[in-house]
């Protein structure tokens, strides 16, 4: 649910946002309220389908909306960050002070003289867009984007200035670096900045940036110097001085080592159901791609469903177990071997000491998903063991899986406990190191086309065949998505919307975990509505300029400046996740309240099949 008060310029917009920002962000967990996150002229609360009713949670938004005052905050939070500017530091320094026809020291000089404004954090984990900045600097991005800015780049763009947090690739000018971490996911306060913060960039010769470096490392202290209340909903209140880092480990619990990988695969990472609660942060939830297939592979197991599994992506890897181990495979059929034998998907599998899992491309569809019983052990970073590839959190190491890796699962006490009751399973052996469960469970989540007009069959061995009602993700037909339309669909033409869903589109190679970019017939923009950065999901599909769309996917950034045309409905992700490259989908509206219902019939199906899995054996 989006709250616009676009009506209004940003300086006017900024007290109301912060109040409805305030208001709902103090009240999530109830009234269905997920997470809220702040924009220019916005706020959006996300809230769980499940749970709340789009009729009534709209209601209910509009009510407390209605009752709003403008936010007054007494005292802002100023936080001053050391920037070291020119030089190797700030390669584009130079250019910029040509671009204004100063000095370098007068930019420099403009450029510390302000104080700035927090108005969000979004794009990456801890990236502030800041507001105030004098447009005597202002300056266009960069024609052609860098392909990695060094964490701690402090940069302009149009009549905006902010600072990376982290390594990324942008198109910001760079004037500066601060050699401060804005983002450590393991503090207590991951951001040193949030949303109501007061900046002042304070400049620091080259020897002060190293001497602050090194305190930055492990063995040192932050120095970022805060004063005055804090200005957003955080646990604390009164002076603020960031300590720093943490002294959380980043090596998982004592386990014993139970998997090698021997080859990683193209893409290979742990996920689990995502991490949500830190948009406001700009922390992307990301997890799985396909969330059903993952949690399907742990109901298998009887792990719980948001226990970490091994997304494998396209190719998958080759991995030895050294020590006996319970795994069940989701989602696409990569043909999975053990002593050169065929593995099913759908199936509780025991493999033996030594064993070597092998994995082929994708037969079908694009992602396969492997549990192993207890969880996959590595650290637990803001409430979740999934991998954020490029924010390179998360996960093993925040990165995808390389040879030589060793992973871990559960305690021995909690393996040893599911194992007394995997073991009651009937199992067949299908090779020297590989036990097969006889029965299986016929349903595959992104193969079914949910319709409001059929309940889906389903069966776990012995009873009546899953019947298939729709397209599987490499049907040669067109695969049709559903979608609602987003905040901005009224900004474009009847004609637009109709070219819309009229025509194919077909999934780029340049598509990821972060976003399928779409090659077709480009959706014209006769509007000149400029959106100012607002909050986006996983199924968000933007319109950049050039016309061709883009669905962003579970990696996506957490904040946009592209128009909103529509949103995949979550009953369509996990047929959206098992698309490759090459693909053609199709796009079809429907309401809000339809997408809801069939999202409640979906989950009720699954409800079934999980109590299936446990009359079989299994314990959810």
């Amino acid at each position: 649910m989006v709250i616009e008060f676009a009506d209004r310029d940003i300086s006017e917009a900024y007290p109301l946002v912060q109040a409805a920002y305030r208001r709902f962000h103090h009240l999530r967990g109830s009234h269905g309220i997920v997470t809220v996150v702040p924009g220019y002229t916005s706020v959006t609360v996300f809230y769980d389908p499940m749970t709340a009713h789009q009729l009534h949670m709209t209601e209910y938004l509009r009510r407390e909306v209605n009752g709003l005052t403008p936010y007054v905050q007494e005292a802002a939070r100023t936080v001053e960050i050391p920037v070291c500017y020119g030089g190797e530091y700030g390669p584009d320094l130079a250019e910029v002070a040509d671009y204004a026809s100063l000095t370098e020291d007068e930019v420099i000089s403009i450029h510390s003289s302000q104080r700035y404004t927090v108005y969000m954090i979004g794009f990456a984990p801890g990236f502030p867009y800041l507001g105030g900045m004098d447009e005597r600097i202002a300056m266009p991005r960069r024609s052609t984007p860098r392909v990695n800015i060094p964490a701690g780049s402090v940069g302009v763009a149009g009549a905006q200035t902010g600072v990376y947090p982290n390594d990324s690739p942008g198109g910001w000018q760079l004037i500066g670096r601060t050699p401060i971490r804005l983002f450590d996911p393991l503090a207590a306060q991951p951001s040193v900045l949030q949303s109501g913060d007061e900046v002042r960039f304070r400049p620091i010769s080259d020897a002060e940036y190293l001497n602050l470096k090194v305190m930055e490392s492990p063995e040192g202290s932050r120095d970022v110097r805060v004063e005055g209340p804090s200005a957003g909903p955080r646990d604390g209140s009164g002076d603020v001085r960031v300590e720093g880092p943490s002294e959380c480990s980043q090596n998982p619990p004592a386990s014993p080592s139970t998997i090698e990988v021997i080859k990683p695969g193209l893409l290979t990472t742990v996920q689990d159901q995502g991490r949500y609660g830190y948009e406001h942060l700009g922390v992307s939830p990301g997890g799985a791609m396909d969330p059903m297939s993952a949690a399907m592979a742990n109901t298998i197991l009887g792990n719980d469903e948001d226990a970490a599994v091994l997304e494998m992506t396209w190719i998958g890897p080759v991995l030895e177990f050294n020590t006996e181990s319970w795994i069940a495979l989701c989602g696409a059929d990569m043909e999975a071997k053990v002593d050169g034998i065929y593995l099913p998907t759908n199936r509780l599998i025991r493999v033996a000491k030594g064993a070597v899992l092998s994995f082929g491309r994708a037969k079908q569809g694009a992602r396969t998903y492997l549990a192993v019983a207890g969880g996959i052990q590595v650290p637990n970073v803001l409430g979740s063991r999934s991998t954020h590839v490029h924010g390179k959190l998360g996960g093993y190491e925040g990165r995808p899986l390389r040879a030589g890796d060793l992973l871990q699962s559960g305690s021995p006490a909690w393996i040893a406990n599911v194992e007394s009751k995997l073991r009651t399973v009937s199992m067949q052996q299908t090779s020297t190191h590989a036990w097969v469960s006889r029965w299986q469970v016929r349903w595959t989540s992104w193969q079914t086309r949910w319709t409001s007009h059929s309940a889906e069959a389903f069966s776990v061995a012995g009873g009546s065949r899953f019947t298939d009602h729709g397209t599987s993700a490499d049907d040669s037909r067109v695969v049709t998505v559903r979608v609602i339309k987003g905040p901005e669909a009224d900004w474009f033409s009847e004609g637009d919307l109709v070219d819309f869903t009229d025509r194919p589109y077909q999934i780029s190679q340049d598509s990821n975990r972060m976003g399928y970019r779409l090659a077709g017939t480009p959706i014209s923009r006769t509007h000149s509505r400029h959106l100012w950065s607002s909050a986006v999901s996983f199924g968000t599909v933007q319109v950049p300029p050039s016309g061709q769309p883009v669905i962003l996917m579970a990696e996506r950034q957490t904040t946009g400046g592209y128009p909103r045309i529509g949103v995949v409905a979550t009953v369509d992700r996990p047929l959206l996740a098992q698309l490759r490259p090459g693909h053609q989908v199709r796009f079809h509206w429907i309401d809000a309240e339809t997408a809801q219902k069939l999202l409640r019939e979906q989950q009720e199906v699954a409800k079934q099949v999980k109590t299936a899995v446990r009359l079989m054996g299994g314990r959810l």
